[in-house]
């Protein structure tokens, strides 16, 4: 072989080494935006729930020290219907319901504006399937199945749209920027029409996929109804709690990325391991209601408070982590909770505010006759603002540390 020839063949082989390089950088590269977390679980807490035995209620002041309360102040014609969603950021309180309205409260419960842009022009969504706020660009932001429209945070005014990665029935803008989108509950035909699903989806600020978590699978759609489901995310110490469906596994997300967090054992009652396989979901489902099922997990310093699904009925389960002590009860409304602190009925939580205390939703009418009959001043002047047909009321609990 020639000197020229051999320098040949060197360089042939320096630059297929480059070509091979960069194609693995790009393929790493293309990976990183978009990739799939195979999620294992190290360091579980394991919680054992024994959901036959049932006690009549929860006192509560077995997990809160205090309760105050706020009365939304707002229009006849601006009543807050059922409440859906609660976020509370910056001395306001966003609130959205079920008839598509979404109202900005000052923290002293007077109504700063309401958006109501039902329609297709420019600035209103067909229908409001979530909301968050976006903490980095101060924004309102809406999410209309495949569209996202943001508003001012001050005033409401509407600023522009983007595309959505996916309809998410969950939507959180964490503290930088990106996006957690939680599609294990959509029934929308267009998301279902993909082969590649996934219940847990982490973006960027402007929207984009980069991180997708725990395959979801089709079959599970018809079992969407028969859960217990709140409509947000409840964090806790700079961690995203949820779960998925058909698991017994409580995820967080942390500045380290998904995390198992805790397997709640639900005994002879808990879900098969292989229930999410394809070929063995559809036997299972038949029997579904001789499961437990987990649906949401609240946490705070000393406890866990628990939704589960049991024999076609709610069950609030509450655990101490430093007695390991649990008790359950059957969902009641207002009668869940035994409110020994101020007689004052309560129901379950339904959102964590800022400084992570625990918010209920209690109505008027529940509460007025109540209020007027107890020893405290502060009740019995709270219960003379009070209409039985006006706004609902928020229950702040501070928890015990």
């Amino acid at each position: 072989m020639t000197q020229k020839s051999s320098f040949a063949n060197r360089n042939r082989n320096i630059i297929a080494k480059i070509i091979l390089i960069l194609t693995l950088w790009l393929l790493t590269s293309c990976k990183q935006e978009n990739q799939v977390i195979n999620t294992t679980c190290h360091n579980i807490s394991t919680i054992s729930l024994n959901l036959e035995k049932q006690d009549k209620n929860i006192n509560l002041s077995d997990i809160v020290d205090s309760v105050y309360y706020i009365h939304l102040h707002s229009p006849k014609d601006d009543i807050v219907g059922e409440i859906r969603k609660i976020v509370d950021w910056k001395n306001h309180y966003y609130i959205s319901d079920f008839n598509d309205n979404l109202f900005c409260f000052r923290k002293d419960g007077v109504l700063k504006y309401k958006l109501n842009k039902v329609g297709k022009g420019p600035g209103e969504y067909l229908k409001l399937v979530d909301f968050t706020i976006d903490k980095v660009n101060q924004s309102l932001v809406i999410s209309d199945d495949f569209k996202w429209r943001y508003y001012n945070l001050e005033n409401g005014t509407y600023t522009k749209e983007t595309s959505a990665p996916t309809p998410a029935y969950k939507m959180e803008c964490l503290s930088n920027g990106q996006y957690l989108l939680d599609a294990s509950f959509n029934t929308h035909d267009a998301f279902l029409e993909n082969d590649n699903l996934f219940s847990i989806i982490l973006t960027d600020r402007n929207g984009t996929p980069t991180q997708k978590h725990l395959p979801y699978s089709k079959l599970l759609r018809p079992q969407i109804n028969i859960y217990w489901k709140n409509e947000q995310f409840f964090s806790y110490k700079q961690e995203v709690l949820f779960n998925r469906m058909l698991s017994d596994t409580v995820f967080a997300l942390t500045k380290n990325g998904l995390q198992c967090k805790y397997f709640i054992d639900y005994g002879k009652h808990k879900l098969p391991g292989d229930i999410l396989e394809t070929d063995k979901v559809s036997a299972y489902m038949v029997k579904i209601h001789e499961y437990a099922l987990l649906s949401e997990v609240i946490e705070t310093d000393r406890h866990l408070i628990i939704y589960s699904q049991f024999e076609n009925k709610p069950i609030v389960s509450t655990y101490n982590k430093d007695q390991s002590k649990v008790i359950n009860c059957t969902y009641k409304g207002s009668e869940t909770f035994h409110n020994d602190i101020n007689a004052i009925p309560i129901t379950p939580f339904t959102a964590i505010t800022e400084n992570e205390r625990l918010i209920s939703i209690v109505y008027p009418d529940d509460i007025i006759s109540k209020a007027k009959n107890s020893s405290s001043k502060y009740l019995q002047s709270f219960a003379d603002t009070l209409s039985p047909y006006g706004n609902p009321i928020l229950a702040i609990s501070i928890p015990k540390k």
